[in-house]
């Protein structure tokens, strides 16, 4: 150690403080991958997401026999499904990924919220596309890529953060709220998915009587406002809050949905249940970013 050197101070899991050298730069990762050795796109689209969360800044494609139109479409698409990573090189043999994001620019919970919107304005189409208030699923499609995105880079912030002392110092976190982050927007994150399955079954529903409609859009307002006081007890991380809403949900799963009584086409009746059912599932997602502010409360 130098003067003038920076040091950085770390509370661990253990509440013990670590005590180091901040480093100037960061390490740079870089990959080479050997497209013979991935003869399905599959293989190779999952060999760079794990190349991504783990932290590579910068990635090469390499193939002797030159690169096929579809592979390189591939491997475009990906890229843009990705934060951070741009094509700086290109040729008939090699496509060269770099990242240009830098981890210490980040703040995990504007990305939990940023998600979180994201996701809740998919709940509200979903229902809008049951009420043919709407009749496409673009929105909903575009936001569910996003969230994905947001996802993989909030994961590959968090492996920054949990090798990298100096980060996590910098970001202003410790191992147990990397532990809650990787909880919270694992749950958003399926959250999206589930709704872009619910959409899909929306659309297909064709026709609704007035009591219906109310009893389904009680539905869909009950989970938005489970869900947006789940994400208060993760910032409160108030007790009371997380256990009211842990016992609401509880509730909601005990729930039974009965539409034998209503006026619907046999088709409808099949769909909605799926709907519904599916619905109040996600209620256990639900609870388990409530638990976080139970846990941390």
């Amino acid at each position: 150690m130098q003067p003038g050197d920076s040091i950085f101070i770390t509370e661990e899991a253990d509440q013990s403080l670590l005590l180091g050298l901040e480093k100037s730069t960061e390490t740079i990762k870089e990959e080479t991958l050997d497209l013979s050795k991935y003869p399905q796109e599959a293989e190779l689209i999952r060999k760079f997401i794990s190349l991504y969360l783990n932290g590579v800044h910068k990635v090469t494609f390499n193939s002797s026999q030159g690169i096929s139109k579809d592979v390189r479409k591939q491997i475009f698409d990906q890229t843009k499904k990705v934060i951070g990573f741009e094509i700086v090189e290109e040729t008939r043999e090699k496509i060269v990924l770099q990242d240009f994001f830098s981890a210490t620019s980040f703040s995990l919970h504007n990305v939990i919220r940023r998600a979180f919107q994201l996701s809740r304005l998919m709940i509200e189409e979903s229902l809008k596309l049951l009420q043919k208030e709407v009749e496409i699923m673009d929105s909903i499609n575009l936001w569910e890529e996003e969230v994905n995105r947001i996802y993989l880079l909030a994961r590959r912030q968090i492996n920054f953060a949990l090798h990298n002392s100096p980060i996590m110092n910098k970001l202003n976190i410790n191992v147990d709220d990397c532990q809650d982050f990787i909880i919270i927007i694992g749950a958003i994150e399926k959250m999206a998915d589930s709704f872009v399955r619910i959409a899909k079954n929306c659309l297909n529903v064709k026709k609704m009587s007035k009591e219906v409609t109310a009893l389904v859009v009680e539905q869909f307002t009950t989970i938005l406002d489970v869900y947006d006081l789940a994400l208060q007890c993760y910032f409160k991380r108030d007790f009371n809050l997380s256990n009211q809403v842990i016992t609401r949900c509880e509730q909601l799963g005990e729930d039974i949905i009965n539409l034998e009584k209503y006026k619907l086409l046999e088709e409808d009746k099949t769909t909605l249940y799926l709907i519904l059912s599916t619905l109040k599932s996600k209620t256990n997602l639900i609870n388990e970013i409530a638990e976080i502010g139970l846990d941390r409360s």
